[in-house]
């Protein structure tokens, strides 16, 4: 009975493990705000990634920045340019690192799991949309950028454009926008499984007649967690792709060619947590063949 009840924590052990690891990883860089900038600032210098930025930045801020009349024959061209050589601008960085903070403080809007903060997103004119059904969309708030554009125009026109007070860009995302309460939520449970299951390990080697046994039997399934991790992640990274799947425009083309870099970076960020998976079940195994060789020692 005992080493029944030993295998069966075991295993309930290695599945609240098998959970943990990922909640754990999801909440330092997809939940924390901190955390999601880091991941994804890389994607600011991508030559593709920028080309569909600079044009949906430019878009907006031909909507949304007022000129007087008689400059608006010349602000096609200056919002283009300007729009075009926002990488090489000074500011960029703190602009697009901005834009991160403001689009993911939107998107976990109501939830428990983003913590963080540098810089707040204002109040929206349109914010995630909701319907009965669920959420349908996601915003991203592009301001800090459109307010880059208007200095540099206003440069090139040799006058102040005033930037506007908030540019938000709603795009059809429904799956996403239903996927963000689930992952806050999960993210937020990732520590209090982890400590679950190593107490539920702890107390299954408690309950083994043969702990060396025991151990090696653990760390077996936890190379096999440590397995289905490593497949697992090129499988979600291959769904971030899907992130551009809802509707056409010029919106939903850069949040896919997000989704593709994103899954990318994550996937390689993961590899770290992976890594730690194989190691612990190493350690695991070779303390239990290391308990066995001992014993045998004491019988002879």
């Amino acid at each position: 009975m005992r080493t029944f009840g030993s295998a069966l924590m075991v295993i309930v052990a290695l599945l609240l493990a098998a959970v943990a690891g990922p909640a754990l990883w999801a909440e330092r860089n997809l939940a924390s705000e901190d955390g999601f900038v880091a991941l994804a600032a890389p994607l600011g210098s991508d030559a593709q990634f920028q080309q569909g930025l600079s044009t949906l930045v430019a878009s907006r801020a031909a909507a949304k920045v007022k000129l007087p009349p008689q400059l608006q024959a010349l602000a096609a061209g200056a919002i283009s340019q300007a729009a075009k050589s926002l990488q090489s601008d000074p500011g960029y960085p703190k602009a697009w690192e901005e834009t991160l903070r403001r689009s993911h403080a939107l998107a976990f809007a109501g939830t428990s799991g983003s913590h963080g903060t540098s810089g707040s997103p204002g109040k929206p004119d349109a914010a995630t949309s909701a319907t009965p059904d669920g959420p349908t969309g996601l915003t991203l708030d592009v301001t800090p950028l459109v307010d880059l554009v208007a200095h540099r125009m206003g440069a090139t026109l040799g006058i102040t454009v005033p930037a506007p007070a908030s540019v938000l860009v709603n795009v059809d995302q429904p799956a996403l926008a239903r996927a963000v309460p689930l992952l806050a939520t999960l993210a937020g449970a990732g520590s209090w499984l982890a400590v679950i299951a190593a107490v539920v390990l702890v107390l299954a080697l408690i309950m083994a007649r043969r702990r060396a046994v025991a151990l090696i039997l653990a760390g077996a399934g936890l190379g096999c967690v440590a397995l289905a991790w490593l497949a697992g992640s090129g499988y979600l990274a291959g769904r971030f792709a899907d992130f551009g799947g809802g509707s056409n425009g010029t919106a939903n083309a850069l949040v896919g060619d997000f989704g593709r870099q994103l899954g990318a970076l994550a996937q390689g960020s993961w590899q770290s947590g992976i890594t730690a998976g194989f190691v612990a079940a190493a350690v695991l195994a070779a303390a239990g063949v290391l308990g066995l060789v001992v014993g045998r020692r004491r019988t002879t």
